[in-house]
């Protein structure tokens, strides 16, 4: 098994922002929980009905009432 992984405390505080987005871009763990929801999401739209006509413009507004300001 080969792991490619990164120094999460650069060397400095100067360290420059392409090394913060290297860092950001490869972190295994936050791969992994991206992979992992891309899946579960994957699998709940896999098995999910499709809505009738009826549903299908439900829950875009809201039926709140809208704030008053307080001054």
């Amino acid at each position: 098994m080969e792991l490619e992984t990164y120094c999460y405390h650069g060397h400095s505080m100067s360290d420059p922002g392409e090394i913060q987005e290297v860092c950001s871009k490869s972190d295994p763990i936050t791969m992994l929980k991206e992979l992992k929801i891309r899946k579960v999401n994957e699998n709940g739209a896999q098995f999910e009905p499709e809505p009738s006509l009826d549903e299908l413009c439900n829950h875009i507004f809201s039926n709140k009432p809208p704030m008053e300001s307080v001054n």
